[in-house]
């Protein structure tokens, strides 16, 4: 019903008529409690300045945006399967980024290389709190290869450098592919541990010595800051 505001005497209460006034607008305008009948009742917007009811539904019944129905929502059934406890969620049921490429910087220990022709592809994904990436160094005819060990730029700042899960291998253009293994060296920088010669980083000179269509490849995850 309509606010319709009494005409109040001033001296007749101690608030004056505007208090009261606004008193009995808010009263007015408040959603009374008989508009809901039951637990697990909802008070919806069904029009401009007014409200109505969703009775409460069956278990494992939500509430789903609906415009034709009255009050804009209806309630739909859940399966049983999907709500309970060891339920698993379909993948292709959820939203994920998709994977993005980034930039990274090439460096090393010594003289700093160059790409030159050759190729540096980085590509990564973010999901909650877990940066997946791929890193890619190909060669070419022009690139220089600096000297010392070589490190490389992450896409996101990592949250500590405890840990990496991850793989990393060097080609030798049709010779020999050399495992290694990444290790954050920074938060923002990843290197290689060769495995061919523990203890030692890849670089210029190991686990070979770098030239035209060798590559560096690195893949892992960690966690993000």
């Amino acid at each position: 019903m309509p606010y319709s505001p009494t005409t109040w005497i001033e001296g007749i209460t101690k608030l004056g008529p505007t208090r009261m006034n606004a008193i009995e607008q808010g009263i007015a305008a408040a959603i009374p409690a008989d508009i809901v009948d039951a637990k697990g009742d909802l008070i919806l917007g069904t029009a401009a300045d007014t409200v109505g009811r969703l009775a409460a539904g069956a278990d494992n019944e939500v509430p789903i945006y609906s415009s034709g129905q009255a009050t804009g929502m209806k309630k739909s059934k859940i399966a049983d399967a999907n709500v309970s406890d060891t339920a698993g969620i379909l993948q292709s049921k959820l939203a994920f980024d998709a994977w993005a490429a980034w930039s990274p910087a090439w460096t090393a220990t010594g003289t700093a290389p160059a790409l030159g022709d050759g190729t540096l592809v980085g590509r990564f994904v973010v999901i909650g709190k877990t940066v997946f990436f791929t890193i890619l160094l190909t060669s070419g005819a022009s690139t220089t290869y600096g000297t010392g060990d070589y490190r490389f730029s992450l896409p996101v700042t990592a949250l500590s450098t405890a840990q990496i899960n991850g793989v990393a291998y060097s080609v030798n253009a049709g010779v020999a592919r050399y495992g290694a293994q990444p290790l954050l060296l920074t938060t923002t920088t990843v290197e290689m541990i060769n495995n061919v010669h523990p203890g030692t980083r890849v670089g210029q000179l190991v686990p070979f010595t770098f030239a035209v269509a060798d590559q560096i490849s690195v893949a892992g995850q960690y966690e993000a800051a």
